[in-house]
């Protein structure tokens, strides 16, 4: 079994969404004795959220360190605008959204059994590497070789480099396929949240005769041999509103960058946040989506 086969889908994305500050995510752990980071309108950041450290934080690349500040900061703004819009998304919805990536996963019982048995293996890695860091390589080459590239070993190892997120990942461990999708339900909930968002935003947009008549001219303006723009108006129209609609989230996001009051009180992080990171922000449309599949939905670390 390896997690480059199509069954494994569900693998991949965890490994990916666990590493990464979950979209929509709360804090998981308890905050008495973190440092606060940033603040979005007052709601705080802490250092833990982030990955941040002080006897590791330089050992930290700043690219992720921004990255999960950034996640950080927009979970917080999209959760306000949410909140404020008054959007929810019942029960039954998340519970048949997570059915419906099951079924397209492919995922049943028998290749849930497969999947905790590699995480289980992955404990073990990890537990061992814990022990001895040095010996990475040759714990990769023993227990994960077949099951994963060496660069997501290295993610698992970022994603877990302390032994109380160890602990986390211990209770995580999936064991059935109920237990997947049980977990399953916070991320599909924030997706749905995320997307009604969006439609919220985006209400009343249309792509106008006018513009799918340019984006026709646009496309086809260096051929001699184009369909017919009767042919093809469907197409042209579904483009140009999704055009009109990413500039709207767009000009969405400045508007609300440019309302919130942030704070970067970790003066490191804040030279490189103020410029690279206020522009990506403000332009960024589409957070990733997320598919969770390890057990419970509030202990992603």
């Amino acid at each position: 079994m390896t997690i480059r086969s199509a069954n494994m889908r569900l693998f991949i994305t965890a490994v990916v969404v666990s590493c990464a500050t979950a979209y929509g995510a709360e804090p998981r752990q308890s905050t008495s004795n973190s440092s606060v980071i940033a603040t979005v309108d007052g709601v705080p950041i802490f250092h833990h959220e982030i990955g941040v450290r002080s006897q590791e934080g330089e050992t930290l690349t700043a690219t992720r360190e921004l990255e999960k500040l950034d996640c950080r900061i927009r979970e917080i703004i999209e959760a306000k605008a949410i909140e404020s819009f008054g959007i929810k998304v019942q029960e039954n919805e998340v519970r048949g959204a997570v059915d419906a990536k099951f079924n397209k996963a492919g995922v049943t019982k028998v290749e849930a059994s497969r999947i905790s048995a590699t995480y289980c293996t992955l404990l073990i890695a990890l537990e061992k590497w814990h022990q001895d860091k040095a010996k990475s390589a040759s714990i990769y080459k023993e227990l994960l070789a077949g099951q994963m590239t060496d660069a997501q070993w290295h993610q698992w190892q970022e994603c877990y480099s302390v032994p109380e997120k160890l602990v986390q990942f211990r209770a995580l461990v999936p064991r059935t396929l109920e237990d997947m999708k049980e977990n399953s339900l916070s991320s599909s909930r924030r997706d749905l949240l995320h997307d009604k968002l969006l439609t919220h935003i985006t209400r009343g947009v249309r792509a106008e005769e006018d513009e799918v008549r340019a984006l026709y001219a646009e496309k086809y303006r260096s051929t001699t041999e184009k369909p017919e723009f009767v042919e093809i108006r469907s197409q042209l129209e579904a483009e140009m509103l999704e055009r009109n609609k990413q500039q709207v989230i767009s000009q969405w996001w400045q508007d609300r960058m440019s309302e919130v009051n942030i704070e970067i009180k970790d003066e490191r992080l804040k030279k490189s946040w103020d410029g690279r990171n206020r522009r990506f922000l403000s332009t960024t449309l589409e957070p990733p989506k997320s598919v969770h599949v390890l057990p419970k939905a509030d202990t992603t670390p």
